[in-house]
């Protein structure tokens, strides 16, 4: 099971030294996998989903409201946005796997998810954009809707018949756990980053 996110002042590097201070949580070896997978579907809609997607257009929101505007921006700096947004993920996924022992297939174990002090806005970024991607696929339009679907996974589904509904209710069922679970290290991450400024954090950190 998923622990916070902590701080820790210096980390050991491996060669017997010490490293600068990094956010640890402890993971099972299986939610590290399942967020690698998360991040890889969100690379996939963003090189290979056309322009008029529904999930890409909740990765990347118009502009503006004026659709001519809107295009031109986007023709001019889609590109780098884009971009951006993939070297985010990528270099997550490759921070949180690299945790993984090097036999990978050891699922039922417990490792610490180490994220470099510097990495933690970067990882922050790809969080959001998981959920974003989650939210879209679960049709999440605002809090309520979150609300509702908390609700929702709170009772037992039962999908003991196999039909096709069961399959996509326990389909549902999965991402909505991801989401949530993304909502959770996202918020102890910023809780932790926030930790030193205690009362005095600034605002806008939601």
């Amino acid at each position: 099971m998923m622990t916070p996110f902590h701080y820790e002042p210096t980390m050991p590097d491996g060669d017997g030294g010490d490293v600068s201070g990094a956010y640890v949580a402890m993971w099972g070896a299986y939610e590290i996998v399942v967020f690698a997978a998360m991040v890889r579907s969100v690379i996939e809609v963003i090189q290979v989903a056309p322009p008029d997607d529904a999930t890409r257009r909740k990765l990347f929101p118009a502009a503006s409201s004026d659709a001519t505007a809107a295009d031109e921006f986007s023709r001019l700096v889609g590109g780098q946005i884009e971009d951006k947004k993939l070297n985010t993920l990528m270099h997550f996924g490759l921070i949180i796997v690299s945790n993984l022992p090097e036999s990978g297939d050891e699922f039922d174990i417990e490792i610490p998810v180490v994220i470099p002090e510097a990495k933690a806005p970067l990882a922050l970024q790809a969080l959001s954009a998981i959920r974003v991607y989650l939210g879209a696929k679960l049709k999440i339009e605002d809090d309520q809707d979150s609300e509702i679907l908390y609700q929702q996974m709170l009772g037992a589904i039962d999908n003991s018949d196999g039909s096709a509904n069961a399959a996509k209710a326990s389909q549902d069922q999965f991402l909505a756990n991801v989401f949530f679970a993304s909502g959770f290290v996202q918020e102890s991450l910023v809780e932790a980053m926030m930790a030193p400024y205690g009362d005095a954090a600034p605002s806008g950190t939601d």
